[in-house]
């Protein structure tokens, strides 16, 4: 069981690391005076891209054989 929860912690920063990088989580900040405000944005429009992309590019492979047609 110790196994999968390490498995599933390094996948979890996997993602954020991924999201982070391709541009679909962002972090800003700002202060005012005595307070600090930070903000995650998730942006859903790019998830979505990169997921059609990626659905049309699997779509779009073809199946290879290395068998002779009859």
């Amino acid at each position: 069981m110790k196994v999968f929860f390490t498995l599933l912690i390094v996948l979890v920063i996997v993602v954020i690391a991924l999201g982070f990088y391709l541009g679909w989580f962002h972090i800003s900040s700002a202060s005012t005076g005595n307070k600090s405000h930070v903000t995650m944005t998730v942006n859903q429009a790019k998830i979505r891209a990169d997921k059609n992309k990626v659905v049309n590019d699997v779509r779009g492979l073809k199946p290879t054989s290395t068998r002779p047609s009859q």
